[in-house]
Order: C-alpha cells, then structure tokens, then sequence
C-alpha cells in the first residue's frame, strides 16, 4: 500500500510537471513566432524603402505607384519562409489636403463637395482654425474657450496643431456633422479623414489624389475633375494600372486639363504610410511606418508636420528600423517619421 501510495504520489507530481512544462514550450514557442514575424516584418520595411528609393533615383522622383513601386514585394520577388505571408501596403500622405497647417478655401471646397451647408462650412473651418491657433480670438463663425466650457463635461481648445482625427468630436461644427450623438463617426468622417492629412506640408501631389480631392482643387483652378480622373487613368481608363498618366511638370498639368493656377498643386511624393502584415496561421504581427521621401514641393504657407499623435501599441517615432537608430533607412534621402508596431495611427 505504501509503494502504491508513492507511485500515486509520483505520477501526479510528474504529470504536473509535465502540465507545466508544456504551457512554457507553448509560450517560448509563440514568443518565438512572434519574435520571427517581426524580423520579417522589419525586413519587408527594409526592402520596402530599398525599392522605393530604387525608383526615386531611376525616375529622379517618386510620382505615382503606376511607376513599378506600388507592389514592392513582388517587385523585388523575394521569397519569404514557407506559411509565411507577406502583405506591404503604401499610402501617399502628399496625395492628401494638410490640416496643419489648414489652407482654408481648399478645405471649405472640399466640404462643399461633400455637400455639407455653407453655412455650417463656416462654423466648421473657422472653428478649426479657432482650435489650433494660439490665441483666444474668435474668428467671425468660430469658437474659443468659452464656448468649450459651456460643454458638458466643459474642455478646452488644444491652441495647437491637430495630432488625432479623433479630436474633430470636440470641435464646433464637425462634432454635429461628423459624429452622431453618442459620439460614434458617420460615413462624412470617413469620407473628410481620408482627403487629409495630419503630416503632410507639402503640395497636394496631383498623381495620388482622390476624387474628393481633385473635386475640391476643380472649382478653383477651372479643370473638370471627371475627365481629369479619365485621362491619368490611361487608355484603358482603368485606373491603377501600368498605363496610367503621371504628371510631372506644368505642361502635363495643362494637357490633362488643368487650366487653373498650375503652382497650387504639386506633382511628387513627399510623404508615404507604409503597412506592413506578416502572418503565419494564427500569429500576426504588423508595422505602420510613416516616412519622408525627400520630394514633395513646399505649400506656400509654412507649418510643421505634427507626427507625435497617440496610438495604441509600441510606438518607436524617429527610429530606424532594425538596429539603425539615426532615423535613415534604406536611403540616405529617407527620414524615418513615425514606426508603431501591432497599431495604427492618423
């Protein structure tokens, strides 16, 4: 009974330590896979930036994805581990309007294109404006500080650059056009959020602009953006594929149809997003890397890029990936904005 006893003993001591034993191999192993994705996560950002500066020096510029670089994995034709998956996807932050700082008549076409009441147009740019500049004047149709405190819960302008699209809910005349009562975005937000930019400082790049866009720049420089749209998207009026026009002077400007002011816009990539998804089964592990290409022409009125907005997850802002910690990769040309890891960012 005794040896009985013991051998009970033993084998419950042995089986959980074999319970335990097995959870830690099982967490070492996910580590692990996390730890690998994120190598090839930071590699397929290294050849990313690689490709694109690739294109910049044969082209002498970064136009349109048209150009070869709009799918720099398949360009490069790497081969990545086998269940492994790679996804890389670029945005041009120049093909959007800038908010900081805001150019207003851009932005009030914009949201008269969007159909949204000139009078509300208004109340909304002045109150933007009356939001992030430093004083506490109140434009004609704006609002300040003491409009906020009759808020309930009362709050205060930011008297700064806006850093998160997530802001535009506290603002005269976007919280009431923009979210609905309990605070939740409607399909305009989308829509407004997707035609601009926190970071951008540049000239709005022509060759990457929505029709949002193109519609609100249309009025004003006497071109219809319908038939702009139709040319740039070649003879196969199919849009995003190798025979797309790309603009690069004034003179292409001029043949699409532009016949506005030819120096309000801009024809290079100045800023870009770039997405990076790696999977294997279940695991997962992303990057969203925000970078300067060193293009891009400067709008005429000066402001700073505004890249410290929050986000969820590491965020690793002016870094280089991998061990580089001078903020450059892949060119010498490229500045490293803004890394977060398993997150994103406005």
């Amino acid at each position: 009974m005794a040896v009985l006893g013991f051998i009970f003993l033993l084998a419950v001591f042995v089986t959980q330590f074999l319970d335990i034993a097995t959870r830690q191999m099982r967490m070492r192993a996910v580590e692990m896979g996390r730890t690998d994705l994120r190598t090839t996560a930071y590699s397929a950002l290294e050849v990313t930036m690689a490709v694109l500066a690739e294109f910049q020096e044969i082209d002498e510029g970064l136009n349109r994805p048209s150009q070869g670089w709009g799918d720099p994995i398949g360009y490069s034709q790497l081969v990545w581990p086998e269940g492994v998956e790679v996804k890389v996807t670029i945005e041009d932050e120049t093909g959007r309007i800038p908010l900081n700082p805001m150019p207003e008549e851009d932005i009030k076409a914009l949201l008269d294109y969007m159909e949204i009441d000139f009078t509300d147009i208004d109340i909304m740019v002045d109150s933007l404006a009356d939001w992030t500049d430093e004083n506490d004047m109140h434009r004609l149709n704006g609002a300040e500080e003491d409009y906020y405190q009759r808020e309930d819960p009362p709050y205060s302008p930011a008297n700064g650059p806006l850093n998160s699209f997530d802001r535009l809910s506290k603002i005269r005349g976007f919280k009431e056009e923009f979210f609905d009562e309990d605070g939740v975005p409607n399909e305009l937000y989308y829509r407004f959020i997707s035609a601009v930019s926190l970071h951008n400082t540049n000239k709005v790049n022509i060759n990457t602009a929505s029709m949002d866009v193109l519609a609100a720049y249309a009025g004003q420089n006497s071109f219809d953006e319908n038939l702009f749209e139709d040319y740039m998207s070649g003879q196969d009026r199919v849009p995003g594929t190798s025979d797309d026009e790309i603009i690069t002077s004034a003179e292409d400007l001029r043949l699409a149809g532009f016949s506005g002011d030819t120096d309000a816009v801009g024809f290079s990539v100045a800023v870009v997003r770039i997405k990076v998804e790696v999977s294997a089964g279940e695991k997962r592990f992303s990057l969203v890397a925000l970078v300067d290409t060193g293009g891009g022409e400067s709008a005429e009125s000066d402001g700073d890029s505004n890249n410290g907005s929050s986000g969820e997850g590491n965020d690793r802002s002016n870094t280089g990936s991998g061990d580089d910690s001078s903020g450059n990769s892949g060119s010498s040309s490229f500045t490293l904005l803004r890394l977060v890891e398993n997150a994103n960012f406005d």
